[in-house]
Formats: C-alpha cells, structure tokens, sequence
C-alpha cells in the first residue's frame, strides 16, 4: 500500500546539515516546491561538485527535518531523492547541493493532473527539454524515474487509472527526450511498489532494458509478521527476470510494532543476501492506520545504530564505477 506522502523529499542526514523541509500532503495532490532556508551560490557549488561518478551501493533517508536528523546520526548516506512535481519550475539548486555533499541525486518526476496520453501526445516536450538540458548542465551523475509505483491505483498514472501500454509508451517517450537533448548521463531507476495481488503485474508495466538501468522496491515493515523475505523476495526475484540491472530498496521503514531494529537488520542482510544496491529509509513520523505510523528511526537508539553501521559498510565504503 502506498506510504509517501510527501511532496518533496530530500534524503541524506548529512547534506551539508541542509535545514530543508519537506511539506506532507495526501496522495493526488501535486507537489509543492522545497524551500531552502540559507542563500545558495549555485555556480560555486557546481564548480566544486565532489561527486564524479555512480556508487554500487547506496542508503539513504527521507525526511521533513534533516538538520535533526543530521544531529542524532552523525553519519553521511551517498543518495537523496526528490520529488519534482512536472510542469512546474525548473531549478537544480537541491540537484547541486546534494552533490558537494558527496552524494548523488535521486529525481523522480511526478505527472501530477497530467495524463501519459499527453506526455506521448508530445504536449509536455518543452518542459522536459528544459528540465533535461538542466540536468545536463550538472555535468554529474543523476539518477532520474518516471511516474513511480505505477502498478498501485493510488496515483493517476497507475494501475485503473493508467493502462500499461500507455504508461511504457510515455516511460520510452521521456527517455528518448532526454537523451536527445543530451542528458545522456543518467541512470534511469524504475519504481514499483512491492508487488501485491491487487496491483498490475510488473511485466507489463517494463519499458524495457535499453530504457532502464536500476530497479526500485518500495515496500514497508508494517508489523511484527512483515520480514524481507515476504516484503521483498517475490518482487526481486520478478524483477529480476526482466533485467539483471541493480535493484534498489528505494523506500522503506519498520514501525513501532514490527520492531525498527529488526527492520534494520533485515534490510541490511537482505541487501547483502540478494546482491541488491542498497536502501533508503522513510523517516517520518505519520498518524493514522498501520500504512501511517511513525516510521522514524531515532525513535530506537539501537535501530539508529544499526542504520548508522550501514552507513558505514555500504555508503561510506561503497567503490565507484
């Protein structure tokens, strides 16, 4: 079931103990646009860009107060993600502070109140090209999805709402946009929701290995029944007969009942077990039904530990290629 319900995300701990927020709203909404709260000389950040290349291995946070989440930490993930609402201004200002943080940027464009008809229509060209041309002037490695989580029915682009065929034809459509306009040095990462028996089946939803090169799971540690295995396995292991590309956990989080240490755990074993590229954990604090808990991991010194060494083992260490 779907859990983010932020409009824009930046993740990592440690961005330059960025004081950024990201603004929570229910699904169907567009996005609002993040606001930063210190002035930022974007031309000397880009000149300094410490990242150069792409990691085998990334973890990650999402966070609506990353200047607190930086203080319990202390520690430094390697990929933010952030949601960008298409059609509205085009800014790489987040794009490049991510980057002299040492990490690389995670952009997911959302078609909020845009059909996939119009996208393949080629009505939304314009934007596109202007946000690709701006992603090439970064000069840097960017990863960059499309309309995520599209085989669940809680976004417009996604299964009832949007057919498969048409959502292939607008993924393939955005790719080809992009890397005519020269943006031709990202790695584009397909998101699913963990798959379920409600949602549309995976293979349809595939654009195909030339216009993919990562896979992402979203899934969560809902309570104390929920383990890797059942959460993850079966959507790896049909991921993987589509591609042998890396596969991402690209959101996830344990609550209070299913126990955050043991989410950690699992996490961690389970991306070294199946060979995966790594995690990204949802720090917010929700209220509501077992999909909205309070997700946040510093809720439990010994979970924030355990994450903290997997700062360590993977992103801290992690090789580039």
């Amino acid at each position: 079931m779907k859990m983010r319900v932020l409009s824009v995300v930046a993740a990592l701990a440690v961005i330059a103990g960025l004081p950024l927020a990201a603004a929570k709203l229910l699904p169907h909404r567009p996005p609002t646009a993040t606001k930063l709260h210190r002035t930022v000389d974007t031309t000397q950040v880009q000149q300094h860009s410490q990242v150069q290349q792409y990691s085998r291995e990334y973890v990650g946070v999402v966070s609506n107060d990353i200047a607190a989440f930086d203080m319990r930490c202390k520690c430094r993930p390697n990929a933010a993600i952030h949601y960008i609402s298409m059609g509205g201004p085009v800014s790489m200002t987040l794009a490049r502070l991510v980057l002299e943080a040492g990490a690389v940027p995670v952009l997911e464009l959302e078609p909020y109140g845009m059909p996939l008809t119009r996208i393949i229509a080629g009505r939304e060209d314009a934007w596109l090209t202007r946000y690709a041309m701006a992603v090439r002037s970064l000069k840097a490695p960017v990863i960059l999805s499309f309309a995520p989580e599209a085989n669940g029915s809680w976004y417009e682009w996604g299964f009832r709402h949007t057919s498969a065929k048409v959502y292939v034809r607008a993924w393939r459509h955005v790719v080809t946009l992009f890397r005519k306009a020269g943006a031709d040095r990202i790695k584009w990462a397909w998101i699913m929701n963990r798959g379920f028996l409600q949602g549309e089946r995976l293979e349809l939803l595939w654009p195909g290995r030339s216009y993919v090169n990562m896979l992402g799971i979203d899934g969560y540690f809902k309570d104390a029944k929920d383990n890797f295995r059942s959460l993850f396995i079966p959507t790896i292991t049909d991921m993987r007969k589509l591609s042998s590309d890396p596969i991402l956990i690209s959101e996830t989080a344990g609550g209070p009942t299913a126990g955050k240490l043991r989410a950690v755990r699992q996490l961690v074993a389970g991306v070294a077990a199946y060979h995966l590229a790594g995690f990204v954990w949802f720090d917010i604090h929700q209220h509501g039904d077992s999909t909205h808990q309070d997700w946040r991991i510093e809720t439990s010194p010994q979970a924030l530990a355990a994450y903290r060494q997997a700062i360590k083992r993977y992103a801290s260490t992690a090789k580039f290629k």
